[in-house]
């Protein structure tokens, strides 16, 4: 927050961010920090390179410079490291995720936000048949836009991730939802006594990354029985859902799990003060779109304790997201 702005300025500069979103996802969608590569160009020259009215993308690159992306030098626009990742060369980038999000699911998803807020529902699920994993069902451009997007994420988050994730007297690490196994293949390198076994719907897991430690399985976790396993990784899965939903994916794994296994989420955890996360805005995309939340840990562990799980602790990351680690409840 910035404690200097007299309350007109944040109020009305609050209101019309969503404009300054809309000019990162123009930018990412129009290639311009692959335009400006390593050498600083005018805007006319990123216009002509990429095929835009350079009137435009100087006031698009000037608002989103006062966001910390993108800079301005006597030679022209340049990169900050904040632009750096939307590059698509870059080994993180955040391109396709920042795509994502401006996609006209999520637009539209939004603007219906009061009206979900009113009635208590989840907007997208009253603007699309079987909501928005129904509509990338029916729409394989945007489906394929939003596992660009996940995938993206992803690379970001398994350089965090990895480091930290204690999988000690794990021999067998289930990936729940873990779609093509990026994840678990990064966690098979980093340990070479791992075995892994990748979970997920069946014309997912046919995808799947090739790995001689990994085996797949396509099923419905919603339907069908898990198999057992030391951990299981559940990565991004538990926010995309409500709360009977999430309940329920939860009560699968426990119904799956042996005595000793360990549940290991990977989600952003909300601080418990209001400071600027990416996890608050991450958690409006979720009332929006797919009716799932994010938490603080208080909420995890609430969430837990109602599928049968004790949290025993929260590992923070390099990376946005934290690691929830949960075992088995003792019967009462």
């Amino acid at each position: 927050m910035q404690p200097d702005l007299p309350p007109e300025a944040r109020v009305l500069g609050l209101a019309g961010d969503y404009f300054i979103s809309r000019a990162l996802h123009v930018a990412a969608e129009l290639g311009l920090a692959d335009a400006i590569a390593d050498q600083p160009l005018s805007a006319t020259a990123i216009a002509a390179t990429v095929g835009a009215d350079a009137g435009a993308v100087e006031r698009i690159l000037r608002a989103l410079e006062t966001r910390g992306i993108f800079t301005r030098t006597p030679e022209g626009w340049a990169h900050s490291p904040a632009s750096d990742r939307l590059r698509r060369a870059h080994p993180q980038t955040l391109a396709d995720f920042v795509g994502m999000l401006g996609s006209e699911a999520n637009w539209l998803s939004a603007g219906a936000m009061a009206d979900g807020a009113r009635h208590g529902h989840c907007p997208a699920e009253q603007l699309f048949e079987g909501g928005l994993w129904g509509h990338f069902r029916r729409n394989p451009a945007e489906s394929a836009q939003f596992d660009a997007a996940m995938l993206a994420k992803s690379h970001a988050e398994i350089a965090g991730v990895t480091p930290v994730l204690d999988l000690e007297g794990v021999s067998l690490l289930a990936d729940v939802g873990g779609g093509r196994g990026h994840f678990l293949c990064a966690l098979l390198d980093r340990h070479p006594a791992l075995q892994g076994l990748l979970l997920d719907q069946p014309q997912v897991v046919a995808g799947a990354l090739p790995h001689p430690r990994m085996q797949t399985a396509g099923l419905d976790f919603f339907a069908d029985d898990l198999p057992v396993a030391d951990a299981y990784l559940l990565a991004n899965v538990i926010h995309d859902w409500d709360k009977p939903r999430a309940l329920a994916i939860l009560r699968a794994v426990r119904a799956a799990a042996p005595a000793h296994a360990r549940l290991l989420l990977v989600e952003m955890v909300l601080p418990p003060v209001p400071v600027p996360h990416p996890g608050f805005s991450l958690d409006m995309v979720m009332l929006a779109t797919t009716g799932g939340e994010e938490r603080d840990a208080a909420g995890y562990a609430a969430l837990l304790a109602e599928a049968g799980w004790a949290m025993q602790g929260v590992t923070p990351t390099q990376s946005p997201v934290s690691i929830v680690t949960a075992g088995l409840m003792a019967a009462k």
